[in-house]
């Protein structure tokens, strides 16, 4: 990522999310995933990138704790 611009060119994006440009092209099409195209070059703004994975995003537990159990109450 360049810090003097804060954004996150297309190919590093790829790389870090494991996914294909078809699956990219999806994201911004479909899910609104923001993007700033300069030239021929895409990037995605981090800050708002940030925020459109909060909106995504699932609380989901990592580990069941399957150690507990409840009280017989009758």
């Amino acid at each position: 990522m360049n810090d003097t611009l804060n954004y996150i060119p297309k190919k590093q994006f790829l790389e870090t999310m494991g996914i294909s440009r078809y699956t990219f092209r999806d994201w911004v099409e479909k899910r609104n995933l923001p993007i700033i195209r300069i030239g021929y070059r895409t990037f995605i703004p981090f800050s708002e990138y940030q925020e459109w994975v909060k909106s995504y995003q699932r609380n989901i537990p990592q580990q069941r704790d399957n150690e507990f159990e409840w009280k017989n109450i009758f």
